[in-house]
């Protein structure tokens, strides 16, 4: 005797156990503020291997001037 596979039965076991899942989707909270820039220096695009301590150092003031205005 041949077993047959329904897959009516599986199909229908992964609907109704993934519809209680869908509310408990999480959203990204909305304050009313700007999405925060990515984060970090990128000096190895910019610069290259030659980065020292004088070249990190001049890099905030360009940056507080800027801010100033």
């Amino acid at each position: 005797m041949k077993t047959q596979v329904h897959f009516f039965p599986f199909v229908f076991a992964a609907l109704v156990l993934q519809s209680p899942l869908k509310k408990f989707q999480s959203f990204p909270l909305d304050y009313g503020l700007a999405q925060t820039p990515r984060m970090g220096w990128n000096s190895s695009n910019k610069f290259g291997c030659v980065v020292d301590e004088k070249l990190i150092n001049s890099n905030p003031w360009p940056l507080s001037r800027h801010d100033q205005d």
